[in-house]
C-alpha cells in the first residue's frame, strides 16, 4: 500500500484496524474537532490503558521532533491519572535520531513508516478493507466508529459509586481531587487535553489543583476560547462538609487571569454553594472577566451519563452559564 496516497483520515482507519488486529480493544476513536492529543484510546488484554497518537505526512516526510515532544508531555499528564499506561506514536513518516531518542526517553512505542508497513504485510486483508472504504469518503467516519467496542461498564455508575463512598471533609481532600480530575478528563477528552495536576505558578507562590488545555476547535469548547479568551480551564476541588462560600470562590479567582488566557474556572464541591459564593462569583466576572462555574457531585454524574449516551456533556455547564448571565445586572 502507498501510504503517501492516503489522506489523514484514511491513515487513521488503517492504524485503527492494525490496533484491533493487535488484540487491543478500542474505546475511543479520533475526534474531528480536536487536532491535539491521543487519537485512539484502547485497552490491552491485561486491562492496561493504551493511548495512540496518529501523525500522517505525505511524501515520506520526517516527523518533527516537536510532535514527539508534545505527545510525551501529553502522556506524562495522562500517566498521572493512569499509572502504567502504554503509549503508541503511529506515523506514516520516518523519525530522525533526535526524535527516536525523545520517544525512548518518554517511553513511547513508535510505529514509523517501516513498522506500519511491516504490520500491514502481516495482515494482508487490511489493505483491501481500507481501500474499499476510502473509495467512498462518506464511509470513513462510520468505519472508524465501528472499531470502537461497546462499553462493558457504566462509567457514570462507577463515578456515582466512588463519590458515594468518599466522605466529605479535610481528611479525604486528595481522593476527591483525584476522582474529580479523572472524571473531568473522561467526560471532556479530547476537547480538553490531559491536565497538569498540582501545577505551580511561575512565581512559585501558588499551586493550582488542575489546569486543562482547551483543545476543541468546534463548539462548545471553541466558544470558551473565543468568548471568554481562555486557552486553559482551571479546576479546583473542595471536599467540604458544608457549602462553599466567598473565600473558596476568591481562592480559584486568584488563579484566573486574562493575560495568561486563563479566564475560565470549574469549582467542584460536595454540597453546593451559599449566597456569599454567588456574590463573589458575580464580582469576579464583573470586575475582572473571570468566569467561574460551580459543579457538584450530581453535575459530574450527569455529565458522565450524557457522555455515555453520545450527548454533549457541556450542556450541564451551559445551562448554568445561561442562568448566570440572564440574571446578571449592572
Amino acid at each position: 500500500m502507498d501510504l503517501d496516497a492516503l489522506d489523514h483520515q484514511t491513515f487513521e482507519l488503517l492504524v485503527g484496524l492494525l490496533l484491533v488486529r493487535g488484540a487491543l480493544t478500542v474505546t475511543r476513536t479520533p475526534a474531528r474537532d480536536t487536532p491535539f492529543g491521543p487519537d485512539f484510546e484502547a485497552i490491552d488484554a491485561q486491562g492496561t490503558p493504551v493511548f495512540v497518537e496518529v501523525k500522517h505526512f505525505r511524501r515520506s516526510a520526517v516527523l518533527p521532533s516537536s510532535a514527539v515532544a508534545q505527545f510525551i508531555g501529553e502522556m506524562a499528564r495522562m500517566r498521572a491519572q493512569h499509572p502504567g499506561a502504554h503509549a503508541i506514536l503511529a506515523t506514516s513518516s520516518t523519525l530522525n535520531q533526535r526524535a527516536r531518542e525523545l520517544a525512548a526517553s518518554g517511553n513511547l512505542e513508535v510505529w514509523d513508516r517501516h513498522e506500519v508497513l511491516r504490520r500491514l504485510a502481516e495482515e494482508p486483508d487490511v489493505a483491501p478493507i481500507v481501500q474499499d472504504v476510502a473509495a467512498s469518503r462518506g464511509r470513513i467516519d462510520n468505519a472508524l466508529e465501528n472499531l470502537r467496542a461497546p462499553a462493558t461498564a457504566s462509567r457514570s455508575e462507577q463515578l456515582a459509586s466512588g463519590l458515594r463512598g468518599l466522605p466529605a471533609g479535610r481528611t479525604h481532600w486528595r481522593e476527591f481531587e483525584t476522582l474529580g480530575t479523572r472524571a473531568l478528563t473522561d467526560i471532556f477528552s479530547p476537547q480538553l487535553g490531559a491536565p497538569e495536576v498540582q501545577s505551580r505558578t511561575d512565581d512559585g507562590l501558588d499551586i493550582i489543583d488542575a489546569i486543562f488545555p482547551v483543545r476543541g476547535t468546534a463548539p462548545p469548547w471553541s466558544i470558551v476560547r473565543s468568548e471568554y479568551r481562555s486557552r486553559l480551564a482551571v479546576a479546583e476541588f473542595k471536599n467540604y462538609v458544608d457549602a462553599i462560600g466567598q473565600r473558596q470562590v476568591e481562592s480559584i479567582a486568584q488563579y484566573l487571569w486574562h493575560k495568561a488566557f486563563r479566564s475560565f474556572g470549574l469549582l467542584l464541591s460536595r454540597n453546593g454553594y451559599d449566597d456569599s459564593a454567588s456574590l463573589a462569583r458575580r464580582r469576579a466576572w464583573l470586575e475582572a472577566d473571570r468566569l467561574i462555574v460551580f459543579l457538584r457531585d450530581d453535575d459530574l454524574i450527569d455529565m458522565m451519563r450524557l457522555r455515555e449516551q453520545g450527548e454533549e456533556p457541556f450542556q450541564v455547564i451551559d445551562t448554568q452559564l445561561e442562568d448566570f448571565f440572564r440574571r446578571l445586572s449592572p
